[in-house]
């Protein structure tokens, strides 16, 4: 591993974990370049590692140095790639960032010499009701189609116009490729225009290590719980805090109300601005004549994202902090019967699909519990229709409920669990003393 520029090491992180080794480099001009899954150091870098775990008798260190404590030249040696840390296999870790935010860069946008004259590939577009009323050909479904093409040109195959009333968004399932390699990477820039003006404008150049989780706001996340592929979607929910859009009107999502022909433009590029471009007729159909009642919403069940609240139910209460979730919720709620070896019934809270933000405290009150099994108890997701699987959810005993910080909806129980960990050898040596280099497993 070179480095890619003059500069000092800043830090430097040992991990049994997480990135492993990793080196922290900071450079003129306000950058700092990362590498991780290191397998071991330079020399003076390893000496200086060693005499500080030695010194503070830990294998894990997370060491800060002082400018020009170590120093590094363009070019030289600084590392050997590895495996280390919580790694699938050998690969280097790299990043630059921002050296006084610690944001994360797209390193592609500093000239590195890879060669990459493929566009990327659209390969299926969504078109989403936002309200009730909103008509897409002829009902008030999502719909969605396969897009086809290669190079700069993709179209929807059998497909002229659509026809739609009222509110409506968007989502692209789309992907960027490099020459010599399969790998389907983020997109870079994608564009959106209603009759030739944009509405739309997301560019992929840094972000904030506290905003990662929003990227559950920018995918349509029930899509990707249902087939794990993940569509960017034009809407921006008021609670979706990623500073990645250059442009976005009403919020990404466009009115249809008149009988007019409009169309609708997407634009992905990535770095090097290879472009692809998808272009669909939308044909407004005026107001329905008629129209279905909604039938009316029971307003407890609606959640705020905005607000702190409580959802209280037989057996069962749910805290939920103010900000959790990217927009309102309407909260589904109803319970199962018992299974074999569960100490409640099972409460069925939300949908897997509706992604949460921050965790919620969910209580439940256990029936039929043992006094000496209260502090043994814990909360359990139960997966699956047929074969109902559980998984622990944590918990502890209190006040007569069990209590757990939780931040996925489903199915949920109470069960004990009295057996303790196992722990065996794989492969301990007869003498006591490890031999040099020999891992003990």
């Amino acid at each position: 591993v070179l480095a890619i520029d003059d500069g000092y090491v800043s830090r430097i992180k040992v991990s049994p974990s997480g990135f492993g080794n990793t080196l922290y480099i900071n450079h003129e001009g306000g950058y700092t370049s990362v590498f991780a899954h290191l397998n071991g150091f330079r020399k003076d870098i390893a000496d200086y590692v060693k005499s500080e775990q030695y010194s503070r008798e830990s294998f894990a260190v997370d060491l800060y140095l002082e400018k020009d404590q170590i120093l590094v030249k363009k070019g030289e040696v600084i590392a050997l790639s590895g495996n280390s840390g919580y790694s699938f296999g050998p690969h280097l870790h790299f990043e630059i960032r921002e050296a006084t935010t610690q944001k994360p860069i797209n390193p592609l946008l500093f000239g590195f010499k890879i060669k990459d004259d493929i566009p990327p590939k659209i390969k299926k577009l969504k078109i989403y009701p936002e309200t009730p009323e909103t008509i897409i050909n002829s009902n008030n479904l999502a719909f969605g189609t396969n897009v086809t093409g290669y190079g700069k040109n993709h179209y929807v195959e059998n497909i002229d116009t659509i026809y739609v009333y009222g509110e409506i968004s968007f989502g692209l399932l789309t992907y960027d490729l490099l020459n010599g390699a399969g790998n389907k990477n983020g997109i870079y820039e994608m564009r959106i225009r209603l009759d030739n003006t944009t509405i739309y404008h997301l560019r992929m150049e840094k972000f904030a290590f506290a905003e990662t989780r929003y990227i559950n706001s920018l995918i349509d996340y029930a899509e990707y719980q249902d087939s794990r592929q993940r569509f960017i979607r034009s809407k921006l929910d008021p609670n979706n805090r990623l500073n990645v859009y250059e442009t976005i009107i009403n919020d990404g999502v466009i009115s249809i109300t008149d009988s007019s022909f409009h169309v609708i433009k997407f634009e992905v590029k990535d770095v090097y601005n290879n472009l692809s471009e998808l272009s669909i007729g939308i044909k407004g159909v005026g107001k329905p004549v008629q129209q279905t009642a909604n039938q009316p919403v029971d307003s407890n069940r609606i959640i705020s994202w905005r607000d702190e609240s409580n959802f209280e139910a037989s057996g069962l209460s749910l805290f939920v902090p103010a900000y959790s979730f990217y927009d309102n919720i309407l909260l589904d709620y109803n319970t199962l019967e018992k299974i074999d070896g569960v100490y409640s019934a099972i409460h069925s809270l939300g949908t897997p699909k509706i992604p949460v933000h921050k965790y919620l405290t969910l209580s439940i009150q256990p029936e039929g519990l043992p006094v000496e099994l209260q502090e043994k108890a814990l909360l359990a997701r139960v997966n699956g229709d047929k074969d109902q699987k559980i998984s622990a959810a944590g918990g502890t005993f209190k006040d007569g409920m069990i209590s757990a910080k939780i931040r996925e909806f489903g199915r949920y129980t109470v069960v004990v669990d009295t057996i303790p960990p196992h722990v065996r050898s794989l492969n301990a040596p007869e003498q006591k003393t490890l031999a040099r280099g020999q891992r003990l497993k």
